[in-house]
């Protein structure tokens, strides 16, 4: 199937989606944020190409079958468009899956961690807190809340979740690591 059809198919889920009247208040409810905006491929190895027109033309014919995995696989491509740098891709993907499958804690991490990546704290943090209250001892979670805190300046938050990362595993290197550098942030030398 065409990349054109993705976008289609993406179109389409969005509009009987948004005539459900499904919306969490994190994302506007527009027909045009459930399209999967399929990136050009022309960069990448031929391999790696192939391997994402292949997830493209899976998740097209998902959305055509209205799939019982779709949420899975809506992820499931998300992934592979994060991991290769694909931005817009993988946020349409994430916040489909997440609408689809809203108690798997995946996605709203995922979609957290892309958010913080490419600079976007606010909404990082909304979709980090969104996967804590599904799972609230993942310590990575917590890791990458803390760091975008701490990202933004907002010291005092940024302990107290490098804190709970250690409440749950009091070895953690990264937490540890994050601890001290907001410790050095605050200028609390003994501390750090």
């Amino acid at each position: 199937m065409s990349q054109g059809r993705l976008g289609v198919a993406g179109l389409l889920l969005g509009l009987v989606l948004a005539a459900c009247g499904e919306d969490d208040g994190v994302e506007p409810a527009t027909a045009e944020l459930w399209t999967v905006p399929p990136p050009s491929l022309d960069r990448l190895e031929g391999a790696v190409r192939d391997r994402l027109r292949e997830a493209q033309d899976e998740l097209d014919a998902a959305v055509e079958r209205d799939a019982d995995d779709l949420g899975e696989r809506m992820g499931e491509t998300g992934k592979l468009y994060h991991a290769h740098g694909f931005v817009d891709a993988a946020e349409a993907c994430y916040l489909n899956a997440r609408r689809l499958d809203p108690e798997t804690f995946a996605w709203p991490y995922l979609l957290g961690r892309l958010y913080g990546q490419n600079g976007d704290g606010a909404r990082g943090e909304e979709a980090l807190k969104r996967a804590l209250e599904l799972r609230e001892d993942y310590v990575p979670a917590w890791i990458a809340l803390g760091h975008l805190r701490r990202e933004t300046n907002r010291l005092p938050e940024a302990a107290e979740a490098y804190d709970q990362a250690l409440r749950l595993d009091a070895d953690s290197p990264a937490a540890w690591i994050g601890l001290g550098r907001t410790a050095l942030a605050r200028e609390d030398y003994a501390a750090a």
